[in-house]
């Protein structure tokens, strides 16, 4: 009875030894995993920000390779201006240029064109763009489509659809997208002042704009590389404007405005502080913004943002957390 016991003894020894390793193998195995899938939400999210930053680089170097056109353009009628007291109607010269850099010029550019500040009533504002594979030309002075043959005084500030010219003869910049009435499609601008008499020690004058005009489409490649099945993006302006939204081109005659989707959002005014801390800069800036998403069950969301530069618009690619994979 004795050794029936001793013998009992020992095996619940025993026995405790292997529950007790048991419990610490169970521990460091829990605890491994708690750590692991700690991890893989801070790599995906690392993962996403360096892809986001890498193709918001890509378009912005595009984009800076395509405005070297424009401002080839204006260093040759610049050139032109120091000998031309004035531009003629009938010097063939300058157009015959323009025409033939049209021609050969990257897909992405929908127009090319110069405006002149009217002088003794004469208004000259030429203007090459493509249509079905043909190049056009037409003076932008002349009546547009469905505006009952009225000419264009695009230099009139009191005109409508005159911003974007004041806007070019201020500075170099990329003007507000706007809807072309012949594009019939929305296009994206950038344009240059045109300077005279810069070199006698005293303020140039300002006497017209240089300008190209692109396809809404050469953002679409953006898009393409990062948004997923339930993952959406946008890309809004300085003022707040969305210009793209989940690889779609807006067919809108008014362009949305964030900040008045941003007071309806239900997500701790994440979207609100993104429109008026991140959206206005002109620098380049990246990052990423936790939010919860009360519209999507409180779930857990990610905005990661990069700058379009030269642009200085905004693209944000919004990421639902319930999308990663803990195993």
């Amino acid at each position: 009875m004795e050794n029936r016991l001793l013998l009992i003894k020992k095996w619940a020894k025993y026995i405790s030894v292997i529950l007790s390793f048991t419990t610490s193998i169970l521990f460091v195995w829990s605890t491994y995993n708690i750590v692991e899938n700690r991890k893989i939400p801070d790599q995906t999210e690392e993962r996403l920000a360096n892809k986001v930053k890498e193709e918001t680089q890509k378009l912005s170097n595009k984009l800076e390779e395509l405005d070297s056109l424009t401002h080839s353009l204006r260093s040759y009628l610049d050139d032109y201006f120091l000998i031309q007291e004035e531009f003629s109607s009938d010097t063939i010269e300058v157009l015959q240029l323009f025409d033939s850099l049209f021609s050969v010029c990257d897909t992405s550019i929908f127009g090319i064109g110069f405006c002149l500040e009217p002088t003794k009533a004469f208004a000259y504002s030429p203007y090459w763009y493509k249509k079905n594979g043909k190049v056009i030309f037409h003076q932008l002075h002349d009546s547009l489509p469905n505006n009952n043959d009225d000419p264009y005084d695009y230099w009139k500030k009191e005109e409508e659809g005159t911003r974007w010219y004041h806007q070019l003869m201020s500075g170099d910049r990329w003007v507000h997208p706007y809807f072309g009435r012949r594009a019939q499609d929305w296009l994206f601008e950038y344009g240059l002042p045109l300077l005279r008499n810069c070199n006698n020690g005293q303020a140039c004058d300002t006497i017209g704009i240089v300008y190209a005009d692109y396809s809404p489409d050469i953002f679409r490649s953006l898009a393409d590389s990062t948004t997923g099945k339930t993952s959406h993006s946008y890309i809004v302006t300085e003022e707040n404007k969305v210009i793209y939204y989940n690889n779609q081109r807006l067919d809108l005659n008014e362009l949305i405005d964030l900040k008045e989707v941003a007071k309806d959002q239900k997500d701790d005014s994440s979207l609100l502080k993104f429109c008026h801390d991140i959206v206005p800069l002109k620098k380049d800036t990246s990052g990423i913004m936790h939010y919860l998403d009360e519209t999507q069950a409180g779930s857990e969301e990610w905005r990661i943002f990069s700058k379009i530069l030269p642009t200085n618009w905004t693209y944000a690619f919004i990421y639902n957390t319930d999308q990663i994979d803990h195993k």
